[in-house]
């Protein structure tokens, strides 16, 4: 059906709703966007964590369980994640549609009180500051997730490539902060924190699935409107426009290298052509069909994976893959061709039908799930786009054409190449 609830009702604090009837459940979430900063990407990453682990209405993990448990099972999230130059934190609970309980309870409503409780009634102590108790299995939790993120290489590279692309905007530090900026962290640094977020963050509350939000969103935004705010609107995410071409090389103990080439597309959401630039990427490098993995992957076999990645919002196109060393100078050589190729029309009309009804399909998917839904409309909605449906959205893309595509592929430019590899030998 499409968004039935749009309101921003204060600076800063923004209500959203999605209805999609063929959905089960409902999954409401609270997202709220602040700089992202070297300094204080740890402090912010954590706080998510925590909100989601308990509350002042269940002081630890197992009275939280038992309410999820009430709830037929519901499901609580809580990460940061990066929105161009902004870090995003994010606590979200999905659950069943009230239509599914046997109880007829009202699980919309027992949600939405239990998201809003952890985001603004959290667990402190007589100081309002959070406990060591509650911190420790957090930053614990926290630290892994940044080694296991350092450990997966294909990961690794592209995080690291990113950080040398972009060393002074936000969209080049890591949103998971790091371990030694976790462990340093009080229980007093991550209350001040929070009331931070509170107080300059940029809020949105959304709800998507099958319910009839209108009421719990009119509750939430009579607690929101309590808040004692500051807020200044952050500018647009500055685009990706790099003034020189930039090299690296990393040296690890690694058996597979990394080969990851940055593209200047000229484009983001804020100056349009996002949407041809995807279908770009996915004639290009995204698909099991693309060129790149035709030609560069499966006739050449110069590497194990090629894949391309668009970021819509900072307008920075990633390829990234995993090859032998020796074979990384024949890759780029090869993938700077297929581009070339795309540029010159050399492609197929097949090729150009399969990208097309991929991003398609892509785009009538994130109908399946309350997740992909709001991932889909989370951009347009921050992007100040028009809401157009998925459907609408798909019937758009089959109109494109070859030359589209040309055109937007006639701004890509290689900007920066970045090659993890494994240690040099010492024969001596």
């Amino acid at each position: 059906m499409g968004v039935t609830f749009n309101k921003e009702i204060g600076p800063g604090i923004r209500l959203f709703g999605v209805k999609q009837d063929s959905l089960k459940s409902n999954r409401i979430t609270v997202s709220v966007l602040v700089p992202l900063k070297k300094e204080t990407a740890s402090l912010y990453a954590i706080i998510p964590q925590i909100l989601q682990s308990c509350g002042s209405e269940y002081p630890n993990y197992t009275a939280l369980k038992r309410k999820l448990a009430e709830l037929y099972g519901a499901s609580l999230y809580g990460y940061s994640s990066k929105w161009g130059d902004m870090q995003a934190l994010t606590i979200s609970v999905k659950a069943i549609d009230n239509r599914f309980a046997p109880g007829g309870e009202d699980v919309l409503q027992s949600c939405g009180k239990l998201i809003l409780s952890l985001f603004l009634r959290p667990l402190l102590d007589e100081n309002g500051n959070f406990t060591e108790e509650t911190l420790a299995e957090r930053k614990r939790l926290a630290c892994e997730k940044i080694i296991s993120q350092i450990n997966n290489k294909r990961l690794f590279a592209l995080r690291d490539a990113m950080a040398k692309m972009c060393p002074g905007d936000g969209y080049g530090v890591d949103p998971s902060g790091t371990v030694e900026g976790i462990n340093a962290l009080t229980g007093e640094d991550i209350a001040n924190g929070w009331r931070t977020l509170l107080k300059t963050g940029d809020i949105t509350v959304s709800a998507v699935g099958s319910g009839n939000f209108t009421s719990f969103l009119e509750s939430a935004g009579e607690q929101l409107l309590k808040l004692e705010r500051d807020f200044t609107p952050a500018e647009n995410p500055a685009i990706y426009a790099p003034e020189a071409f930039g090299e690296y090389t990393v040296r690890m103990p690694v058996t597979q290298a990394k080969l990851v080439l940055g593209f200047k597309t000229g484009t983001n959401l804020q100056t349009g052509g996002y949407t041809a630039c995807e279908l770009f990427s996915y004639l290009f490098g995204r698909t099991p069909h693309s060129l790149l993995f035709t030609n560069v992957r499966e006739k050449l076999s110069l590497c194990y994976y090629c894949v391309s990645h668009y970021a819509q919002v900072k307008g920075v196109m990633l390829v990234d893959s995993g090859l032998e060393e020796k074979n990384a100078k024949q890759a780029e050589e090869e993938i700077l061709s297929q581009l070339e190729r795309i540029k010159q029309g050399d492609f197929s009309d097949e090729e150009f039908a399969s990208a097309v009804q991929s991003l398609v399909n892509e785009r009538l998917s994130s109908c399946d799930s309350g997740d992909a839904l709001e991932g889909y409309y989370y951009p347009l909605l921050r992007g100040g786009l028009p809401l157009k449906t998925p459907q609408e959205s798909a019937e758009e893309i089959r109109k494109y054409t070859r030359q589209d595509v040309i055109n937007i592929a006639s701004d890509i430019t290689l900007s920066y190449r970045y090659l993890l590899a494994g240690e040099v030998k010492d024969n001596g």
